[in-house]
């Protein structure tokens, strides 16, 4: 039987569990960490399961046709036989990103900024719808509960004694979607399908972060690591008070903390402050960003020249907008709402008012285009392009040709 570089046979995984050298020189703490995070992951892993079957049997059940409710009974039975295998390749991939954390190899610093960069994840052919919906599912935990996630990176940082950054936290949004996608990498199911179960693993797992975080959280701060970083704020009162929350009292810490563990406090504050007068502010801007350009573009089927604009021409508008005026600014909205009217206009429309309508956005459409456009310094011959391609698209969707759909 073929043994791929990424799944670890039965045997050599009980043959090595007790002969792991890098395991040893992790702190008893972090352990404890995993093994409690692990508690609750199993729990969301069983739910996702259970939730999967019923969820294909509705599917199934409200199937247009016998060749698509077949597909949701073969993907229900794929998933029913391969489940365990799936909860324990999952563990494998967790417990190794653990592993990691007590090896100080340089090459694997930093993990590829697609989760597309890992072939061995998926077939390619479902490579790029698969990746918008994991790239949306980690940017909506990362927003969501960033904060609690910034506090446990840190705290492992100091255990640790060197920087951990998100993409190396084993329990991090992105680690998850990883173990979960090598985990799950061989059921022989279609995109709909691996869509489905992609939604039931955010509902039923990324979903508990904040549970997750807090409890990991707690546990250190139980044992005195970083005791004095100011708790995570509430979620209706994040939005006003998330500077404020980043910034300890100047002084608070002094009175609690012995010297070495004062020292590295200071240097962590310090960091976030410098993070926040530049990098922080970018980097929230590119996650906005991010977020937006996904939930746009999950599920369309655009043509290419349309997909590029957005994603290496109009995300810079995007981009600049969120920067000057903020991501719940009029203009941020305007951004978006032009980005989405464009997406819109490309698409088949078979009814008269739909294409009544294409009528009259297109002259407003193309004026916010050139309009952001302008504002990002964008190639104006590049510009000219992209026009004259929209514009045959248009004229193509009016005569009832649309060829990027057949």
């Amino acid at each position: 039987m073929h043994n791929d570089g990424n799944v670890v046979p039965l045997r050599r995984v009980t043959s090595d569990q007790g002969t792991q050298p890098p395991l040893a020189r992790l702190p008893v703490i972090v352990l404890q960490v995993r093994d409690k995070a692990t508690q609750q992951l199993r729990q969301g892993l069983q739910a996702l399961f259970d939730n999967a079957d019923d969820t294909l049997f509705e599917m199934a059940d409200r199937a247009l046709d016998d060749a698509e409710q077949s597909l949701f009974f073969e993907a229900m039975r794929d998933l029913r036989l391969k489940r365990k295998s799936i909860e324990r390749l999952f563990f494998e991939q967790l417990f190794k990103a653990f592993i990691n954390l007590g090896q100080c190899d340089l090459a694997y610093r930093v993990l590829p900024r697609s989760l597309s960069a890992d072939a061995s994840t998926a077939p390619l052919d479902d490579g790029p719808e698969r990746n918008l919906a994991v790239q949306a599912m980690v940017n909506q935990t990362l927003y969501r509960e960033g904060f609690a996630l910034d506090q446990l990176t840190a705290r492992l940082s100091t255990l640790l004694g060197r920087t951990l950054i998100e993409q190396r936290n084993p329990l991090g949004p992105t680690v998850l979607c990883k173990c979960f996608l090598a985990a799950a990498r061989h059921l022989g199911v279609d995109i709909k399908v691996k869509l489905i179960i992609l939604k039931l693993f955010d509902r039923y797992m990324l979903s508990g972060a904040g549970q997750l975080y807090a409890q990991a959280n707690q546990l250190l701060i139980a044992t005195g690591v970083l005791p004095g970083l100011q708790p995570a704020p509430t979620s209706d009162t994040m939005d006003n008070k998330t500077a404020a929350a980043l910034a300890m009292p100047e002084g608070a810490q002094a009175d609690a903390l012995p010297p070495d563990e004062r020292r590295r406090s200071e240097l962590l504050e310090q960091r976030i402050r410098d993070a926040e007068e530049g990098h922080a502010q970018t980097a929230l801007a590119r996650q906005h960003v991010e977020l937006a350009l996904n939930q746009a573009l999950l599920g369309k089927t655009l043509p290419h020249s349309v997909s590029a604009f957005v994603r290496d021409a109009w995300s810079n508008v995007l981009l600049l907008t969120c920067l000057r005026h903020g991501h719940l600014s009029p203009q941020w909205q305007a951004d978006v709402q032009t980005m989405e009217q464009l997406i819109w206009s490309v698409q088949r429309h078979d009814s008269s008012d739909a294409r009544e309508h294409l009528l009259t956005l297109v002259p407003g459409l193309l004026k916010s285009l050139r309009e952001g456009l302008g504002s990002s310094a964008f190639d104006p011959f590049a510009t000219s392009a992209f026009f004259s391609e929209l514009e045959r698209l248009h004229v193509q969707l009016f005569v009832g040709a649309c060829p990027w759909r057949q």
